[in-house]
């Protein structure tokens, strides 16, 4: 999995993609619902999906949760990105990141998190069990 955390100054809000491939999606939606796979191409699956996404990935500010509020997936070659944002009054100084998406479903998986800021990239690496990670002076 790939996510994407973003300052956009011109909406003020905190913007997150997760990338992740069609097939390993499908399987993590599937083990929720207790058979094999699940055709994410469904929109009950992609809220499942998301669903999943919401309760394995976080963000705070220090210590305050920054909520974040769903956008429609896309879908791109063999991935499905899924897409949220938060509205902020102003750039979060120290961001906390917690990820552990499919990290239940698969023994190994490593997740990526870039945190992007205008020439700026911080890349996180995030194993299973990993606690919150946390990136100043970004934004």
């Amino acid at each position: 999995v790939l996510s994407t955390i973003t300052w956009n100054a011109a909406k003020s809000t905190l913007e997150v993609s997760h990338r992740l491939h069609v097939h390993d999606a499908a399987v993590g939606v599937g083990k929720q619902m207790g058979t094999e796979e699940a055709d994410i191409t469904q929109a009950k699956y992609q809220a499942l999906l998301m669903q999943y996404v919401e309760k394995t990935f976080s963000l705070a500010d220090g210590k305050t949760a920054i909520p974040l509020t769903r956008l429609a997936p896309a879908f791109q070659q063999e991935a499905i990105l899924l897409h949220q944002e938060a509205r902020l009054a102003a750039p979060p100084a120290n961001l906390v990141i917690a990820d552990q998406i499919l990290c239940d479903v698969f023994d190994g998986q490593t997740n990526l998190v870039n945190v992007h800021s205008g020439q700026k990239t911080r890349t996180l690496i995030f194993a299973p069990k990993d606690g919150p990670k946390q990136v100043s002076g970004m934004f």
